[in-house]
């Protein structure tokens, strides 16, 4: 009999019959975009624009892409220096070449799907150092309600996008804490990669996911101590390779007032978007709904849904069981070391936390004012964000339960099974309420696509729908905003002198002759500089990489 179970545990964990696994597991969760059409999604009109804009500008050959010339009927916009852009050159390119929009964003939704796979997989299964369990993980992570929100009701690109590295850096966390037997570049490298991806991908996730690792280090400070050295190399590593994206970023958060960097987010306005009890206990997580402020009504889209709590409670119950016994000054006997479960409690902890977080049950009133702790929790826009961290909190945290308790490997199997039966059925039920969505088959992006967020502060955007140059008797305001470094060129190329004019629109003497102008994107030297940084770090780190490998 135990010969038998020992054949299904060795087919379960061949390469191949995971590989099988994981690919299903892909079909499943990015089923919705295998069409030809796209569902309409909360933020879909802004990041086809997105795409588009960063097609145009490649086209031009600006790389990388800082400014998006076409948005606001013309007058120019800059998100892509608040918001990782590199991704999204894939289907800009895919646009390039002949693609209607709406299909060059499938696919990217797609190949998304699939790294996503791929390396929450990896991450997992080195994390639990167990190939089945890494799958079991790998289900419940990908196929979490929050996660397909984001790709199909909510179209968060960025979070979505962000949602793939993350637990490659809680993994890079884990391996420099806990895997000091590798060089110093094989330590780091995950750590580096994963946060790398967030960076680019959307900084309000590297901010979240930033504060707990940050409170992961102080909770465990004496081993932070002791891997300072790691720590500070993976910094410098993560600064050198992002500094294209991060210089600019920082100096225009800092010069330029716009309304995403001026604006904080009142408390109460805040809280009013957290979770209800109602969501965070909410088994079915509705492929449909909307925000609304101090209420749950159509709010199904951001129900935690049956996967995740089916974790927090296995999390929980084992964080009981474990003060119980220590009440009852009982041995915690098991297998397992004292620093995995530790580990566990840890991650039930800031799961708990995150859970807090993005409840309306939270105190974010705390928060009102303009200091840098009130502007660093507010930025997070809507506290129900914090289900990322919720997620990958508690999906670690049940199956290092499942690893500690459960030893036999048919078992496991029997738990990878039941799981994936719930995972296919609440993901059919999101699939269904889905299929009623408004399709869309857009060829090229809205000309309103642009949000407001990186608007000059005081910009009134009806005003901007004019697009001709107003000649006044003391100066002419040109259909442009006057972003910092977007300048007017004369027919020799030289600049001429600009100011902000009405409506935040570029200004110039009234005696330029304006069929000889130019008005073009201007990067500042030490952005420059910058590139190189990255550069240079990438080509290094390759050369360690390669020669360590020989």
């Amino acid at each position: 009999m135990n010969n038998i179970k020992d054949k299904i545990v060795n087919l379960i964990q061949n390469k191949w019959v995971v590989s099988l696994m994981l690919l299903m597991i892909f079909v499943v969760a990015t089923l919705p975009a295998f069409r030809n059409a796209v569902y309409e999604g909360h933020d879909l009109k802004f990041h086809l624009g997105r795409i588009q804009s960063i097609g145009e500008a490649l086209k031009a050959n600006e790389i990388p892409v800082r400014y998006e010339q076409n948005a606001w009927y013309g007058h120019g916009y800059v998100s892509s220096l608040f918001y990782g852009n590199i991704f999204l050159y894939f289907p800009a390119i895919l646009f390039n070449l002949g693609m209607p929009l709406y299909r060059a964003y499938n696919i990217y939704v797609i190949v998304t799907g699939f790294s996503t796979v791929l390396i929450a997989y990896y991450s997992f299964s080195r994390l639990l150092d167990d190939r089945v369990l890494g799958v079991l993980a790998t289900v419940l992570y990908v196929l979490s309600g929050y996660r397909l929100s984001n790709l199909f009701v909510r179209a968060a690109v960025g979070e979505y996008t962000a949602m793939a590295f993350v637990p490659l850096c809680v993994y890079g966390f884990y391996r420099i804490y806990r895997e000091k037997e590798h060089s110093i570049l094989n330590q780091v490298l995950p750590f580096v990669l994963g946060v790398s991806g967030l960076i680019q991908s959307h900084i309000l996730m590297t901010e979240m996911v930033g504060m707990f690792l940050i409170l992961f280090a102080i909770l465990q400070y004496r081993l932070t101590i002791a891997v300072i050295k790691p720590l500070l190399i993976s910094l410098a590593c993560i600064l050198g390779i992002n500094a294209f994206f991060l210089v600019p970023f920082l100096m225009s958060y800092s010069s330029m007032e716009l309304m995403a960097t001026t604006m904080v987010a009142a408390g109460d306005d805040l809280k009013g978007n957290g979770l209800y009890l109602s969501q965070l206990f909410g088994l079915i997580t509705e492929g449909k709904g909307y925000n609304s402020t101090w209420s749950a009504e159509h709010e199904g889209c951001y129900n935690v849904g049956m996967l995740i709590i089916i974790c927090e409670i296995i999390a929980f119950i084992n964080v009981i069981v474990l003060l119980i016994k220590r009440i009852k000054s009982q041995n915690i006997t098991s297998s397992e070391p004292q620093e995995n479960r530790v580990w566990i409690v840890i991650m039930t902890f800031m799961g708990a936390l995150a859970m807090w977080l993005s409840s309306i049950y939270f105190p974010w009133q705390i928060f009102k004012g303009k200091s840098f702790i009130s502007k660093l929790f507010t930025t997070v826009q809507y506290p129900w964000r914090y289900q990322s961290i919720l997620v990958i909190c508690f999906v670690i945290a049940a199956v290092s339960v499942v690893k500690c308790v459960v030893k036999d490997g048919l078992k496991r199997i029997v738990i990878l099974i039941v799981i994936s039966a719930i995972a296919l059925i609440s993901t059919a039920i999101f699939d269904y309420q889905l299929s009623f969505s408004l399709n869309r088959y857009d060829e090229i992006a809205a000309v309103d696509w642009a949000d407001k967020l990186y608007l000059p502060v005081g910009t009134d955007i009806k005003k901007l729908e004019g697009t001709s140059i107003v000649y006044g008797e003391n100066e002419i305001i040109l259909p442009v905003l006057a972003y910092d470094n977007v300048a007017v060129l004369d027919e020799n190329g030289q600049k001429i002198v600009s100011w902000a004019g009405d409506n935040n629109c570029i200004a110039i003497p009234s005696d330029v002759d304006t069929a000889n102008i130019t008005v073009k994107y201007l990067e500042p030297i030490l952005w420059r500089l910058s590139e190189m940084v990255s550069i240079i770090t990438i080509l290094f780190l390759i050369a360690i990489w390669i020669k360590e490998g020989k």
